[in-house]
C-alpha cells in the first residue's frame, strides 16, 4: 500500500486535511492544510525526502487554520498506538519488542472478537487501524471511541492512552520514514489489507447499541439547537448519512 492508497482509505472523502511536519534536526514543527488526499500524499512524500517526520490528522476539518477537536467534522477509523521501548515499558504504556506488541494485540482482538485490523510498522512500534466502511460524525465516533479505550484498559492492553479517543490525533503516514533512528525506518503496512468495518458492528463488539449512540447525539443536538447565546456552541443540521446517522 503506497501513500496515496493509504490516505484515500483511512480518511473521509472530502473536507480539509491536516499534515504535521516535525524536523528532528531543526526541532521545527509545521502544520499545513490540504483539500484532497492526493495533495496531502504528494506533500508528505516530498517533505519525507527532505528529512521531515510526517504525520496526518485522523479527522477532516471544517476549515483551514485549525486542528482542534471542536473544529473536526468526520472520522473514518478507530486506531491504537502500541509503542516499543524501555521507557514505555516502565510506564506500562508499551512493550519491550514489536513481536511482543503484536502477540498481545492478537490476544486482545480474539478476546473481543474484533475484525482484522490494518497494522502499520512505524519503526519503533505499531499503529493499528480498524477502517470504517463510511465516515461518521466525530461526536458519534467519540462515544464509541471512549468505550474502545475503556475496553483496552479493562483487558490490560498496554497502549498509549492518549490516542484511541483523541479526535484531533495525528499518526505517521504510510510510505514515509521515521527519521529518529540513525538509519530512517520505513513506515509500512504489515501483511495484507483487511476489509473495512461497519460502524455498528464494531460498536456491538464493545457491548454498545449504536441506536443509543445516535439517540444521545440527536437529543444533544436538539437541546443545543433551541439555545441562542454567544457563550453556547451552535449545532448546525448537516443532514444524515445513507445509513440514517446524523
Amino acid at each position: 500500500m503506497n501513500t496515496r492508497e493509504f490516505l484515500r482509505w483511512v480518511l473521509p472523502t472530502e473536507g480539509v486535511y491536516v499534515a504535521l511536519q516535525y524536523g528532528l534536526a531543526s526541532n521545527g514543527v509545521r502544520q499545513t492544510y490540504f483539500h484532497s488526499t492526493d495533495e496531502l500524499a504528494e506533500a508528505a512524500e516530498y517533505h519525507d525526502s527532505e528529512g521531515w517526520d510526517m504525520y496526518f490528522a485522523m479527522s477532516n476539518f471544517k476549515e483551514e487554520g485549525t486542528r482542534k477537536g471542536d473544529d473536526a467534522k468526520q472520522i473514518k477509523s478507530f486506531f491504537l498506538d502500541l509503542d516499543v521501548g524501555e521507557d514505555k515499558v516502565a510506564k506500562n504504556e508499551g512493550f519491550a519488542t514489536q513481536g511482543e506488541a503484536l502477540r498481545r494485540l492478537q490476544e486482545f482482538i480474539v478476546a473481543l472478537e474484533l475484525p482484522k485490523p490494518l497494522i502499520v510498522n512505524f519503526g519503533r512500534g505499531i499503529h493499528v487501524y480498524w477502517v470504517l466502511s463510511e465516515s461518521v460524525a466525530v461526536e458519534q465516533w467519540k462515544v464509541v471511541a471512549d468505550q474502545f479505550k475503556a475496553k483496552c484498559k479493562e483487558f490490560g492492553l498496554e497502549i498509549d492512552p492518549a490516542v484511541p479517543a483523541d479526535i484531533a490525533r495525528v499518526l505517521r503516514i504510510v510510505g514515509t520514514h521515521n527519521h529518529k533512528p540513525d538509519t530512517p525506518a520505513p513506515v509500512e503496512v504489515i501483511g495484507k489489507t483487511p476489509d473495512t468495518v461497519n460502524f455498528d458492528f464494531f460498536a456491538s463488539k464493545l457491548g454498545m447499541d449504536t441506536r443509543q449512540v445516535v439517540a444521545r447525539f440527536e437529543a444533544e443536538r436538539q437541546a443545543l439547537a433551541v439555545m441562542d447565546h454567544p457563550n453556547i456552541a451552535k449545532v448546525l443540521d448537516a443532514g444524515a448519512t445513507e445509513s440514517g446517522r446524523p
